[in-house]
């Protein structure tokens, strides 16, 4: 037993020696500074490629889109909380679709409480150079404010991603 205590005694003491030894210095020597590099980026949201489109933020801090629908515009506000892209009853009309079309059958929960919904299928959803064949959505027979662009339009596309103040969509 004493042929194994004694070498680590000495291991103990020539370390407790040296922390000992270089203690000024470790106590000493100043924390270097760090390093503080302004960050670069290639990206150009004016330019992000076919098949793509970007949509600014608004000032009310949502994303915007001007979607091209059975050849009407409708302005949309980007919802990824919305299951489906949700129409107000006045944007229904303009893209076509009349009243007596509309078949309020579905249950919905919105945020706002929960409503009776008319589903519907938009052949073609065009925003840029983004299109989205038949996209599932919604009419809501409450008040909705503002259409929504949701996730059964956003499901179909090959990709989406924010950057600062703008959403990148590709097809």
């Amino acid at each position: 037993m004493l042929k194994v205590a004694v070498p680590v005694f000495i291991l103990v003491y020539i370390s407790v020696a040296v922390a000992a030894r270089f203690n000024d210095q470790l106590e000493t020597e100043e924390t270097p500074e760090p390093v503080v590099m302004e960050a670069t980026t290639s990206f150009r949201p004016e330019a992000p490629g076919p098949n793509a489109a970007v949509l600014r933020r608004g000032s009310d801090n949502h994303f915007w889109a001007d979607a091209n629908i059975n050849g009407r515009q409708v302005r949309f506000m980007v919802d990824t909380g919305a299951s489906m892209v949700a129409l107000t009853r006045e944007d229904a009309q303009r893209i076509g679709i009349g009243a007596e079309e509309l078949d309020f059958r579905w249950e919905v929960n919105t945020a706002g409480g929960g409503t009776r919904g008319a589903y519907i299928m938009l052949d073609e959803v065009r925003i840029g150079n983004v299109e989205v064949q038949e996209v599932g959505a919604l009419v809501l027979e409450s008040d909705l404010q503002q259409s929504l662009l949701g996730m059964s339009f956003l499901n179909e596309l090959r990709s989406y991603e924010v950057r600062s103040s703008s959403m990148i969509i590709r097809e």
